[in-house]
């Protein structure tokens, strides 16, 4: 991830700090292996869905460090230790946009000895949604975020050599490899120009269905090996500012990740999945 300005987004409070891409230091992540990584709740009147959710998920699926789940008063007293690491529901807004838009990413981070938040090694961070979005878009999917974040951390002990410059080339490698499986997308994924299974299979002749998160979230639960999905961060309702859209694939068995790009909303390039994206696909 560039760099950008992010707040802690427990609502009750507000941090700002500068969100390093998250390729950290052999010393970072031989740190962060030996530590206790604090979830940190998020206490706003909204954040029912996204504690049960991520609570569950950490118990099934976090098996790479020891962990407990902190409020937001706990985090501000422990983030000193920079021997602890933290997982947090973050706002973050990019430095170059100009007009400031937040979006909500998952962060895993070190604490850090003077408390600052803006010292604060990023390990991994991950986009879920726009700030406005419904916790239920991205919740059901938690469990698979952490599997990445730690597939991501092993990834990175494994090839030392990788860059912030490579990184999302190295992911991309593996998008050919969806061509035997079955890709999920949601109908409200997909851009104008490729909103139907015949627009689609102009440019990505392989297996694609246009499911409902249900579907997706039954696969994830039967660990189907034959399914990938699509994880979309776009604005809910169409607007003419230069906004962000992420577009991820990953395995609904194992969270293996296949593709990962951004572009900045246009009218040549609406919110969604666009043409381009299914053609780098059928490479």
């Amino acid at each position: 991830m560039k760099k950008a300005i992010f707040i802690i987004a427990l609502f009750a409070f507000s941090i700002q700090s500068i969100a390093q891409n998250a390729v950290p230091s052999p010393a970072t992540l031989k740190k962060f292996n030996k530590s206790t990584t604090y979830v940190v709740l998020d206490q706003s009147m909204f954040g029912t869905t996204y504690n049960e959710k991520i609570k569950t998920a950490m118990d099934v699926h976090w098996k790479i460090t020891p962990y407990e789940f902190i409020t937001k008063s706990q985090y501000n007293l422990k983030r000193e230790n920079h021997n602890a690491s933290f997982l947090a529901k973050t706002e973050v807004v990019f430095k170059n946009d100009k007009q400031k838009i937040p979006y909500q990413f998952l962060n895993l981070m070190m604490g850090n000895i003077s408390a600052q938040v803006t010292l604060m090694p990023d390990i991994a961070n991950f986009p879920l949604a726009y700030t406005d979005a419904n916790d239920d878009n991205y919740s059901y999917k938690l469990g698979m975020i952490l599997i990445f974040m730690q597939n991501h951390i092993k990834t990175l002990e494994e090839n030392p050599k990788l860059t912030e410059k490579t990184i999302i080339k190295y992911y991309n490698n593996n998008r050919t490899k969806i061509h035997d499986k079955t890709l999920y997308i949601l109908k409200e994924e997909l851009s104008s120009e490729m909103n139907t299974i015949n627009k689609i299979k102009t440019r990505y002749p392989h297996s694609v269905k246009i499911v409902d998160k249900a579907t997706i979230e039954k696969a994830i639960t039967e660990k189907d090996e034959n399914v990938v999905f699509f994880h979309v961060v776009k604005p809910e309702k169409e607007s003419p500012r230069k906004e962000r859209c992420y577009k991820i694939i990953m395995g609904a068995s194992d969270a293996h990740l296949y593709y990962w790009n951004m572009h900045k909303i246009s009218e040549k390039k609406p919110a969604g999945i666009l043409p381009q994206d299914f053609k780098a696909l059928s490479k």
